[in-house]
């Protein structure tokens, strides 16, 4: 995933265009035929808080922000249920674990997650 953003952004970077520009394109590298594809339905927990499942990217709401380094704002699918780090694994995709998924109580939507970051966070400058 990481790997694939920082191409991206680099790719936005060296294109040298306008934050309006550089939104349709990653929208078109994150669409069904892009390069980037699989990022829309990726399934990672949340980072800085592992509880919530990461269902993957909404392209048609991710966007670039006007500035020099072109930061971008990343908007992802949450799972309607926390993860419960304790139980089965959580990725697994059975049939307990989606049980045992439902049993812990939601504390948030499932949709709208974003992040927002610049290319130099990407890149692992």
């Amino acid at each position: 995933m990481m790997t694939q953003l920082a191409y991206i952004t680099k790719e936005l970077k060296m294109s040298r265009v306008r934050a309006t520009r550089a939104t349709e394109r990653m929208r078109e590298m994150l669409a069904e035929n892009g390069p980037c594809s699989e990022l829309t339905s990726s399934r990672v927990p949340l980072p800085l808080n592992p509880a919530v499942l990461l269902e993957g990217l909404l392209p048609q709401e991710c966007t670039c922000f006007r500035s020099a380094q072109l930061p971008i704002k990343l908007v992802f699918k949450t799972s309607p249920h926390q993860i419960d780090w304790q139980g089965p694994a959580p990725l697994a995709g059975s049939a307990d674990t989606a049980a045992a998924a439902a049993a812990v109580p939601d504390e948030g939507s499932n949709t709208g997650s974003s992040l927002a970051g610049s290319g130099a966070a990407a890149d692992g400058a």
